[in-house]
């Protein structure tokens, strides 16, 4: 019995991609089991974030310490691999501050937004805002 060529007869495509460890696109996910971030759409919802921190009222020093949070923040999704623990982090303190001053009500939408797109590092962000 000779060696039999098999091309053609077994195919690749995406659908074999999850099973061989691979990228399954129909989860969203990547390699890693996170959700895909798009980081133009979190900066987006930062953008939210910062024009209602303008209107909101806030202690002056808790009003800074959100800005320069969400200008750390901003930078690192500019970075072409963003560290997401980073981002949720920083957001999970943003959050903080948004409490303590009584303004987290008009921050959560946006938050939880960025937290969906950090996957699993932005679960204990989510888990604050709840």
């Amino acid at each position: 019995m000779g060696v039999r060529d098999l091309t053609g007869v077994f195919t690749f495509d995406q659908r074999w991609a999850g099973a061989m460890g691979g990228t399954d696109p129909g989860l969203g996910e990547d390699d890693y089991g996170e959700a895909r971030m798009d980081p133009g759409d979190a900066v987006r919802e930062l953008r939210v974030l910062r024009r209602r921190l303008e209107a909101a009222i806030l202690h002056p020093s808790a009003a800074h310490a959100a800005r320069g949070i969400i200008d750390e923040v901003e930078c690192e999704l500019g970075k072409p691999w963003p560290d997401r623990d980073r981002v949720a982090e920083r957001l999970g303190w943003l959050a903080k501050i948004l409490r303590a001053g009584g303004a987290l009500v008009w921050a959560e939408g946006p938050l939880r937004r960025v937290a969906d797109q950090l996957g699993p590092a932005g679960r204990a962000l989510r888990e604050r805002l709840s």
